[in-house]
């Protein structure tokens, strides 16, 4: 049992994700993809795409210059799992560079990492044969956080603000003579947890649309190696150890009062 399970009965996770990095050539990829969606249909069965539109930019003595304002689209594939309220908790997404397996929140359960580890242990395997990717780069692990009025009512204010500096701690204490926090929410930092691999864990807190008052906290690791290649059972230790970096950090960006009322 892990310490988020021994410590948060309800965490604001919407979405956890841990994901393998290797590039695939692309005709490799295009053309086993078919019988890579065959050979996964029975437990994930509901296909999908996503659009990734680019623009081509190219740096000249530090400056960035748009090449061509003409727009690329790289298409991401997803798969997902049944669900008997046609709801998405359980997905697949590929794509030429990378693996991700999806956890989504199933209403108020936010389920947990030994969910999705299970399946990466499952698939990381069969998906190496199948492209035939015998090294990998390196791994992520993504936490999704959202603070709004309905995961997280007991930082709304009467007014119905959301009151951010009692959810984390990098917005309790800000300097100078000030009344409160509000929208716009939008920054991001890198922190190096270890120089010699390396390890860095990303922070982004941003507003999110999709819910009024709602801020997403995004918590993301990331160990790509410098010095070697990852062989799969490397890659699924590398995860498990991101896994506990995340617990960490969340441990440490939320505020002691915002922790005690994810056990309520």
């Amino acid at each position: 049992m892990t310490g988020e399970q021994l410590r948060y009965k309800n965490p604001p996770i919407v979405e956890r994700t841990v994901g393998v990095y290797h590039r695939i050539p692309q005709d490799i990829f295009e053309s086993r993809l078919p019988s890579w969606a065959e050979k996964i249909s029975q437990e994930y069965p509901i296909p999908g795409h996503l659009a990734e539109w680019m623009i081509d930019i190219e740096d000249r003595n530090g400056v960035p210059f748009v090449k061509s304002l003409e727009p690329k689209a790289r298409i991401i594939h997803l798969f997902w799992q049944k669900h008997p309220k046609n709801l998405r908790v359980h997905g697949m997404r590929l794509r030429p560079d990378r693996l991700v397996l999806h956890l989504l929140r199933e209403d108020k359960n936010a389920h947990s990492f030994e969910e999705v580890l299970p399946r990466m242990k499952k698939w990381l395997p069969l998906w190496a044969e199948h492209f035939g990717v015998t090294e990998l780069d390196g791994i992520a692990v993504e936490y999704c956080n959202v603070l709004d009025g309905n995961l997280t009512p007991q930082f709304i204010d009467p007014n119905g603000a959301l009151n951010i500096a009692a959810a984390l701690t990098v917005f309790s204490n800000f300097p100078g003579r000030h009344t409160g926090i509000t929208t716009p929410y939008d920054c991001k930092a890198r922190l190096v947890l270890e120089e010699t691999k390396p390890t860095f864990f990303d922070l982004r807190v941003r507003a999110d649309d999709r819910s009024q008052n709602a801020v997403r906290v995004d918590f993301v690791v990331r160990i790509f190696p410098s010095a070697k290649k990852l062989n799969l059972d490397e890659a699924i230790t590398e995860i498990e150890a991101g896994h506990q970096h995340i617990l960490e950090q969340f441990a440490c960006f939320f505020t002691q009062n915002a922790k005690e009322s994810f056990n309520k």
